[in-house]
């Protein structure tokens, strides 16, 4: 008897996707935050108007990296768990049309 319920091998090429696309994020994100933390300690004294705009800015784009991939993993995870659901009910459906 086969466990309907079990990962298929679909299953973890989209969970390889998902690593992989998390992993590049990550070294995009880390070289993004750490080049905005860097630009500060690069000019010495007071900072201009311009730029503390110009570091605003970095981390801006820094952070809505963040916010992307964030909402990627929430999405994957919301269609995972649709998958999975689905799955589950083509399977009691199956069962209850062979009278199990």
């Amino acid at each position: 008897m086969s466990n309907e319920f079990a990962p298929k091998p679909h299953d973890w090429g989209g969970l390889a996707i998902i690593a992989l696309v998390n992993a590049g994020a990550f070294f995009i994100i880390s070289g993004e935050i750490s080049g905005a933390a860097a630009y500060k300690t690069s000019t010495s004294g007071s900072v201009s108007i311009a730029e503390a705009a110009y570091i605003g800015s970095l981390w801006t784009k820094s952070l809505t990296y963040v916010a992307a991939l964030l909402a990627f993993n929430v999405f994957a995870f919301g269609v995972g768990i649709c998958a999975r659901i689905t799955r589950m009910h083509r399977a009691i459906l199956w069962a209850a049309d062979k009278g199990r």
